[in-house]
């Protein structure tokens, strides 16, 4: 190794400098480089893709136990906490049978007519609304069955993504798999969005008009399940054209299916 002497006379060892790296060797840093940041960001989108999926886990225990709060209520919160909104929750789980029958069938006409006789998907309805879509009817009637929105509400955002229909795919079908269909309907009676701060029947019943969900009327339940479509915009109070299609929609729906009579049809204002 060669040696030098300073001013002291002492000798000193200099280091043989380095030489520069060759092209291959920036190409092999390059990729390993590459490969890392390539690996983290497949490890983050995949754990991004399946945390949700964590809920799985737990799906069995919505046979008994009523959810504390679901996703939806959590997104409306924040966002009104990064407006600078005051959020207050208005929530009462109940079990079906204290839920107004008039409002249980008129849910099911407006939502999900086959919600008994489809698994979670109901390809048949989706024709419908794809060819309602091109008509004047295209407000009347969603493609979503029940359990869909159900699994929407509890578990994901309303954001529309491929990644959230995968997920709220394999949710709905989980429920189907896991709970009896008066469950998954009890549940979505009791975590859907009827206005801001407003989820599940009672609570809608209680702020609307003033009782339980058990004591709505006929005419109270269709405003109640008319308003579904947008429940940040409409009320049951509302009047205009599109509410008033709406309700003769269902109410309609509920004289052609038997549940109301010709007296009870002619006795609605619209």
């Amino acid at each position: 190794m060669p040696k030098s002497t300073n001013k002291t006379g002492k000798r000193r060892t200099t280091k043989p400098r380095k030489s520069p790296p060759t092209k291959v060797g920036l190409w092999l840093r390059m990729k390993r480089a590459f490969f890392r940041v390539t690996l983290l960001a497949v490890l983050v989108g995949l754990l991004w893709f399946i945390w949700p999926l964590v809920h799985l886990l737990s799906m069995d225990q919505l046979a008994s136990q009523p959810p504390e709060r679901s996703a939806l209520m959590t997104q409306r919160e924040e966002q009104a906490h990064h407006a600078g909104q005051d959020y207050k929750i208005r929530y009462f789980f109940r079990p079906l049978p204290e839920i107004s029958p008039w409002l249980v069938q008129a849910v099911l006409v407006a939502e999900d007519a086959r919600f008994y006789r489809h698994q979670g998907f109901d390809w048949q309805e989706l024709g419908h609304a794809v060819q309602d879509s091109l008509t004047e009817d295209k407000r009347l009637r969603g493609a979503s069955t029940l359990t869909q929105q159900l699994a929407k509400n509890l578990f994901l955002s309303p954001q529309r993504s491929l990644r959230r229909k995968l997920l709220e795919a394999l949710f709905t079908w989980r429920l189907e798999e896991s709970l009896s269909k008066e469950r998954i309907l009890c549940l979505y009676l009791n975590v859907i969005e009827w206005g801001r701060g407003i989820f599940g029947a009672e609570a809608a019943a209680r702020h609307y008009f003033g009782k339980k969900a058990k004591a709505l009327s006929l005419d109270e339940a269709i405003r109640l399940a008319s308003i579904t479509i947008n429940p940040l915009r409409f009320r049951p109070q509302h009047t205009g054209r599109t509410m008033t299609r709406r309700r003769r929609f269902i109410a309609d729906q509920l004289l052609l299916s038997g549940i109301i009579t010709e007296a009870q049809r002619r006795s609605l204002p619209y």
